[in-house]
């Protein structure tokens, strides 16, 4: 039998309007409505930092190398 962990992720501002993870699967992005990019680490839930983003900016895709985000 195999136990998973549940982690919430919240944004201080905004509404999901996408996400990607990054190629190491150590963190997820999320952008928000509010013109946001939320780092998140997936083992903790915790915040790593926010990228300001174009407020019209929805949803993300971190290249394959994980240096780069597309909005």
């Amino acid at each position: 039998m195999s136990s998973s962990q549940l982690n919430l992720f919240y944004l201080n501002e905004g509404k999901v309007t996408g996400f990607d993870l990054h190629p190491s699967n150590d963190y997820v992005l999320i952008t928000s409505s509010m013109g946001k990019i939320y780092v998140f680490r997936l083992d903790t839930g915790e915040l790593r930092g926010t990228i300001d983003t174009p407020d019209h900016a929805h949803g993300c895709l971190v290249d394959p190398s994980g240096l780069y985000v597309l909005l």
